[in-house]
């Protein structure tokens, strides 16, 4: 989710958690109704697909939105031949997945996963998990992981509050949150795409020679639903992979997102990712953040976990921003 790690390590450490689930799954009474069952699965990298339209799915996961460019009526048209492709009915396609016709429920991961290379989409499957509680209550670990960022981003709830709520989400005895972080979940995603499009469209993407950034003003409509820095990170990388796919230039620069904050305007929050073309999880971006903030007597604030995030006085921010074009270029 956060891109802290490298497919290879990925790969590696799902390879280790592959056997201990193999081992406990041993261990488990396969004759109960309420058995608990984890298994090895090849993911599509498709948002949530289970718990929503497949169409909808495609549309707003980064991973294919920014590959068909869907924010434009060219990429909309090579979604729909990609789903003619495989000659799944559009009318399937905008049901809930688990509404549509169980052959094509069965079969549509092997059909995406085979005609997607045919279409530049190289990555769409990754090693993941999947579980089963009963006969019902089916996850894979990315609906979790959707589900628990969503409520421990929550904008409405106060750090403490999300951090409780994310927890009792892991819960089974607690599905409800699960189902309610999943629809919260799906709501945020079409907020980023909104956002994504609003600052290709209106050509708020900028590029100052060293870095690409754009800046979310006060008064746009999805400012608050970006006032965790998390989810300002997400909006970040998400804007990386689509601006790229249409500049190609532009992957080996990083970016960097401004945004007020509502909860006190004095001050903005300003988040960065690395290039996409570099192929580290690593960010220099926070120790330059400090070193341009210095250079210019900013007031900032450096209290997230994340390096490459900090909060400036809004008045700073112009100067702050012409410090690091000044001292990336160097």
């Amino acid at each position: 989710l956060n891109c802290k790690i490298s497919r290879d390590q990925y790969v590696t450490a799902c390879g280790s958690v592959q056997q201990h689930v193999q081992r406990l799954n041993n261990l488990t009474d396969s004759a109960s109704v309420n058995e608990i069952k984890i298994k090895y699965s090849n993911e599509l990298r498709l948002d949530l697909y289970r718990h929503w339209t497949l169409m909808e799915s495609l549309k707003h996961s980064p991973y294919t939105a920014s590959r068909f460019r869907i924010w434009t009526s060219k990429g909309k048209k090579k979604l729909n031949e990609f789903l003619a492709d495989m000659g799944l009915p559009l009318l399937q396609c905008n049901q809930n997945f688990q509404s549509m016709d169980m052959e094509i429920r069965r079969e549509v991961c092997n059909w995406i996963e085979v005609t997607a290379q045919k279409y530049g989409l190289d990555d769409m499957c990754y090693g993941s998990f999947e579980l089963q509680y009963g006969f019902k209550n089916k996850f894979c670990a990315g609906d979790v992981l959707q589900g628990v960022f969503a409520a421990l981003t929550c904008p409405t709830l106060d750090t403490e509050a999300a951090f409780l709520r994310a927890q009792d989400t892991l819960s089974r005895s607690n599905e409800k949150l699960i189902y309610s972080g999943i629809e919260q979940s799906k709501t945020f995603s079409c907020s980023l795409l909104n956002q994504v499009q609003a600052f290709i469209d209106m050509k708020q993407v900028v590029c100052t020679g060293p870095f690409v950034y754009a800046v979310l003003q006060e008064g746009c409509a999805e400012l608050e639903v970006f006032s965790h820095p998390a989810r300002l990170l997400k909006l970040c990388r998400y804007l990386s992979e689509a601006y790229c796919a249409t500049t190609r230039k532009a992957a080996t620069l990083p970016f960097i997102i401004a945004s007020a904050l509502p909860l006190d305007p004095e001050y903005s929050c300003v988040v960065g990712v690395p290039p996409l073309a570099v192929d580290s999880n690593k960010s220099y971006l926070g120790r330059a953040f400090h070193q341009a903030a210095d250079k210019v007597n900013a007031a900032v604030e450096f209290e997230d976990f994340e390096p490459g995030v900090m909060q400036i006085k809004s008045e700073d921010k112009a100067k702050f921003f012409d410090a690091l074009t000044a001292l990336l270029m160097t």
